[in-house]
Parts: structure tokens; sequence; C-alpha cells
């Protein structure tokens, strides 16, 4: 049954429906919370599609709680009138929360019971997405090949749905060659992701991905490019109060900021990417920015600093399983 079949149409618009979706296409989650708050309560509880939209939206705000509630509320609706499509992506939304919140094996859990509804439904959209998501997780446990091929099978799922949606596996790509120390792989894969955003003229997602491509110009060395993306990703971000969107941007900005000779303000600005990380629950994104602060710190001869940054960020790793992660973080934990 579609998402906007008969059933939701006996109690809710297909006009709200269609605004409510639109906002969140558009990465526009601050709107659809005000946008969806005021309606009766009873169409949000009673609607699959309108729950999911609403708990995504506020998940994607950082109200991880109240996000997973009423996805859970959709998930429900969902299995009540047998639709399978908004029962797998409200499993992969919960999936998707775990992840953000550092709860590895629940989000594996969530991700592969909903890749098991989309297979039987031959839905190769959403095996994208899962097998995707997949991917993110063995990636932040250092399973790098494992990563590639759950990245490669969601590149055919995609192709099989005849959709385009490519761009977040391909940025999912970067991240790992930029891992791997294969920085051209790294750059072609963050420009194809860069470019089919752009080609779906989707503003929210373009900024994600344009971070990406900061980090990896970063780690080529080329500042002038970062820089450029960077700040385009964050005014994009910070347009649609997109706070988890910005919190991202902030850490590389400080990576920026210190290629480019500024420590003090990259010290700053990597500060307040911990802290922004720590009030969203976002323990990997906190982690990253702590570990690029002790680094910072620790190339500067501020040895107790660095360690006193670094011990959070890679206890954070570890019990995230990013054990390579925590791993490198030793020599600035362990000096004496």
């Amino acid at each position: 049954m579609s998402s906007f079949g008969s059933i939701e149409q006996g109690f809710t618009s297909l006009t709200q429906l269609r605004e409510a979706r639109g906002l969140a296409e558009a990465g526009k989650y601050a709107a659809v919370v005000e946008y969806l708050r005021d309606k009766p309560p009873e169409d949000l509880d009673r609607s699959p599609t309108l729950a999911l939209i609403y708990g995504t939206s506020r998940a994607r705000l950082g109200e991880h709680t109240a996000g997973a509630a009423w996805i859970t509320v959709a998930l429900e609706r969902a299995q009540e009138v047998g639709d399978r499509h908004i029962e797998a992506r409200a499993l992969n939304g919960l999936g998707a929360i775990h992840l953000e919140t550092g709860c590895l094996d629940e989000a594996v859990g969530f991700f592969e019971r909903a890749l098991a509804v989309a297979q039987n439904e031959a839905n190769h959209g959403m095996i994208g997405r899962c097998s995707n998501n997949l991917g993110i997780i063995e990636d932040m446990r250092g399973n790098r090949a494992k990563a590639i091929a759950a990245f490669s099978r969601a590149l055919v799922a995609f192709e099989q749905a005849g959709t385009n949606r490519t761009d977040a596996v391909n940025a999912n790509l970067a991240v790992v060659y930029g891992h791997m120390a294969n920085f051209q792989g790294a750059l072609e894969a963050a420009n194809l992701a860069v470019t089919a955003a752009r080609q779906q003229k989707d503003g929210a997602l373009l900024a994600e991905l344009r971070c990406v491509r900061a980090e990896v110009h970063l780690l080529i060395g080329d500042m002038r490019f970062a820089r450029k993306d960077i700040e385009a990703a964050l005014s994009t971000h910070r347009g649609i109060n997109d706070v988890a969107g910005e919190a991202s941007d902030l850490r590389v900005l400080g990576l920026t900021l210190r290629a480019e000779g500024s420590d003090g303000e990259a010290e700053r600005v990597l500060r307040g990417a911990v802290t922004m990380g720590e009030a969203l629950g976002k323990p990997y994104l906190a982690a990253s920015a702590g570990r690029d602060l002790a680094e910072l710190l620790h190339h500067n001869g501020r040895q107790e600093a660095a360690r006193m940054v670094a011990a959070p960020a890679q206890a954070r790793f570890a019990k995230l399983g990013a054990v390579q992660d925590a791993k490198l973080l030793e020599y600035i934990v362990d000096v004496k």
C-alpha cells in the first residue's frame, strides 16, 4: 500500500501530507516541526507517514528521544495497516537514530530488519539505504573492506531502483577511501556525490556532501577549495536551522583553520563542535572533534590539555566499537 493510500486519506488531507513531505525533502526540518506541531494529535498518531516525517525531523534536530517515539508510532501504524514501505522506512529511521547516538549494535538490528522487509518487497531503494547505513557502521568499526562491499551493494540496489540517489553512498566511499589514504579515489567519489546532489537541487544534501568534500580537499592539501566548500555548507545549514549539520561543518571548519595556520581560532571552533556534538547526542561527532582538538593541542606542546580532551574522545570511540580510532589517540592519552 502507498503511504498516500486510502487509509491515510480517511483522516488527513493529501495537501497536509504533501506539504510536510516537501519541507522534509528540502531539509527544512525545523519548518516541518513547526508545521506539524499544532496539528490535531490524532492526525500524527494515526498517520504512519506524518508520524514518520515528524519523528524523523525531530531526530534531525537532535531531539532523538522524541524522534524515536514518533517513528515508533509510525512503525506500529504501518504494521497495523500492512504498509511495508513505511515499515521499512521507520525501521531504517530508528536504526539511524541509534547510529547517531552511538548504539551501534541496536542500529545494526534495526537496519537488518529494515533490509529484510525491503528484500521481501523487492524495494531496491530501501535496500540501498539499509546497505549504505550498514556500510557506515563497518567503516566506523574499522572494517574498510566490508564497508566498501556494503556501499557497492547499495550502489547496485539504487541502480536497480532506477534512482540517482547514489550521492550519499559516494560520499561515504569518499570517507572510506580517505581513511585508506586513497586520496584520489576519495576526491573522485566526493565529486560524484556533490554533482549528483546539485542535479537534484537538494540544498540540504548538497551542504552535507560539500562538508565531506571539504575534508577530502584538506587531506589533499587544497585549502582554497576546502574553505569554499565548508563555508557554503555552513551557510546552508545555518540558513535552514540544521544544527546537526552545522556541528559537523564546524569540525571541518576547525580543521581548515588549523591548516591555514589559525590555531587559536581552530581551537575555539573545535571546542564548539565538541560541545555541540555532546549536546546533540552525537558521540561519534563529539569524539571526532575531540580527537582533532587533542591533536592540535598536542602539536602545540600543550600536553596536559591535549590529554584532557583526548581521554573522553578515546572513551567515546571505544564505546562505539571504533577500535582503530580509539587506538590512534593512545600516543596522546598515554604520554607521560
